[in-house]
């Protein structure tokens, strides 16, 4: 639950009595964890296209059908999905503003916009203009929205031909049209690789699926341990030995396996495959969330405050990583790693932490290159502000900084961030390798 005063309705009513001119952030509708992708069919959607003869807006008509209320002249819609995977020139996207301009005021509040790019290789000169010019439409989008709490993201899309069937894209559009991507906005990402053993049902899609989350006593860790193990995966939860206690609750709570053990050692990795070694299993998911902070300007901080946070944020987890490559991760497997808006953009007192950011979403990339063959996916999730336990701490004004200076004016909670881990975990997260994936709510920071 936030702690954010202006999301209390008590409090918000109290305001608008007495006429206090404060934001009023509109409160996100999130879903309940292991929600199914039967989720939507409530909910009225309307896609429109460059070109109607495009080969991507004819397969999304045929599999949203199915799974959404399609309508086109409704006076309200939950869903606007924008498609310009066949513009190939400037006046080719004018489709797109001139559909906007004429039904964004019928998006509801907590409304979703999904705009669709082509990620072709081939594309012509003012083709890859054109791509790019939608970066900057969703961005400002976003931002013109995030006070009803609409999301605006941008998707570039493989080649229809590696589609292992129409069904497959569905997860993939599914998690930004869906409540799971409530505080995901102004993003925007290629999701052109070409997956491998990218099946999937329309619920529990990590169904015999084993799975690390470090840092998984509290807080973000035990969020995700619990959103894996609500889509049906097996979860080995590891941390600190001091947080044995707690660790052992959120193991007991999802049916997982403990591992008090620090991260920081190479025991941690021989724990794991030992697990493994005992159920006669392979790791398919490896999220790498363990992390500290040791704030200090650069002039005022001690080689030790250095030190530990590039050895924990970074060193272990390649050590880790690299370790579980060589022994201990499936082919097909997903890499998660929590980075950070700081390792994007920077930020104040925080030169070690968004070093060891920085440092790993490069190391991601290189992961993705390398083992791009056994079909294994790697990825970074970075978070803006959200409430948690160690922010709770902050400053007030540091605290008010961070939940306002977004699209959606408020903090993100840590079921944000489990929800963009099980769908990079799951088949729509396999169209998505070396990218970072922004869970800010459209954080003005690095954008």
């Amino acid at each position: 639950m936030s702690n954010d005063y202006l999301q209390n309705p008590v409090l918000k009513q109290v305001f608008k009595t007495l006429g206090i001119p404060v934001p009023s952030p509109e409160l996100l509708v999130r879903a309940d964890k292991g929600t199914d992708y039967n989720e939507l069919s409530s909910k009225v959607a309307a896609i429109s296209s460059t070109s109607e003869q495009s080969e991507w807006f004819k397969l999304l008509q045929s599999v949203m059908s199915k799974r959404v209320q399609l309508e086109y002249y409704a006076n309200e819609m939950d869903i606007m999905i924008l498609d310009a995977t066949a513009a190939s020139a400037i006046d080719d996207i004018e489709k797109t503003y001139s559909f906007g301009n004429a039904n964004i005021k019928k998006i509801k509040k907590n409304g979703k916009i999904l705009v669709l790019a082509s990620g072709a290789a081939g594309l012509s000169s003012e083709g890859k203009v054109v791509s790019k010019s939608l970066d900057g439409f969703v961005k400002s989008l976003a931002k013109e929205m995030g006070g009803k709490g609409v999301t605006v993201n941008l998707l570039r899309l493989p080649e229809l031909a590696t589609l292992k069937s129409p069904e497959s894209i569905w997860p993939l559009i599914h998690f930004f049209i869906s409540s799971r991507s409530a505080f995901i906005t102004g993003q925007v990402l290629d999701a052109t690789v070409q997956p491998q053993g990218a099946d999937f049902s329309d619920n529990l899609n990590l169904a015999g699926k084993w799975a690390v989350v470090t840092g998984a006593a509290r807080g973000i860790g035990a969020d995700t341990a619990k959103a894996l193990a609500a889509e049906g995966a097996k979860v080995i939860v590891l941390d600190v030995a001091p947080a044995a206690e707690s660790l052992q609750q959120v193991a007991d709570e999802i049916g997982g396996v403990a591992l008090p053990v620090d991260i920081t050692s190479t025991e941690a990795e021989e724990a794991v495959r030992q697990v493994l070694k005992d159920n006669n299993a392979s790791l398919d998911i490896l999220v790498n969330n363990a992390g500290i902070i040791r704030d200090k300007t650069l002039a005022k901080m001690t080689p030790d405050q250095w030190r530990a946070v590039l050895n924990v944020n970074l060193k272990s987890v390649i050590r880790f990583t690299d370790a579980l490559l060589t022994d201990g991760l499936a082919d097909n497997a997903a890499i998660i790693g929590l980075s950070s808006i700081a390792g994007i953009a920077g930020n104040m007192g925080q030169t070690n932490y968004a070093a060891s950011k920085a440092g790993l979403i490069a190391y991601l990339r290189e992961v993705t290159a390398a083992n791009a063959s056994r079909g294994i996916t790697a990825n970074a999730i970075a978070p803006g502000f959200i409430e948690t336990p160690m922010t709770e701490n902050l400053p007030f004004f540091v605290k008010e900084g961070g939940r306002r200076l977004s699209a959606l004016k408020q903090g993100g909670l840590p079921t944000d961030i489990a929800q963009a881990v099980a769908f990079l975990s799951g088949p729509g997260g396999k169209y998505l390798s070396g990218q970072v994936l922004r869970v800010c709510g459209g954080s003005f920071l690095g954008a």
